[in-house]
């Protein structure tokens, strides 16, 4: 995930289309200013594994989605950790993906050379 700096404001509500709203979240708790807010762009909301539905329940899921003053920001202290493990896990079910294909091909392999002999 790329971390980019963009110190410009733009909080939004996730209750509006997060897909086309711009987020920001923190690096730290005690950081909960617009100046010290890093952009979370809509990839990046998309990421997080929101596609459709209810907002209102995904933001209840969501440990790392923060309310202060009536809007919405990505608290950064939880969400690199959640963020990193969702990565690998996705790393963990390619990696398993791909041993079953070449096992599986294997298998056909050695299938047709027993038929042959």
């Amino acid at each position: 995930m790329y971390f980019h700096n963009n110190y410009s404001v733009y909080p939004c509500n996730p209750r509006d289309n997060p897909l086309t709203k711009a987020f920001f979240f923190f690096r730290d708790r005690t950081a909960l200013s617009p100046d010290k807010a890093i952009k979370m762009d809509r990839y990046d909301w998309m990421e997080t594994g929101y596609r459709s539905g209810d907002p209102n329940k995904f933001i209840q899921l969501m440990p790392f989605i923060k309310e202060v003053s009536g809007k919405y920001y990505v608290d950064a202290k939880e969400f690199q950790p959640w963020y990193e493990n969702k990565v690998k896990m996705g790393n963990k079910i390619g990696i398993t993906l791909i041993i079953g294909l070449i096992a599986f091909v294997l298998l056909i392999v050695l299938l047709g050379i027993l038929e042959i002999l």
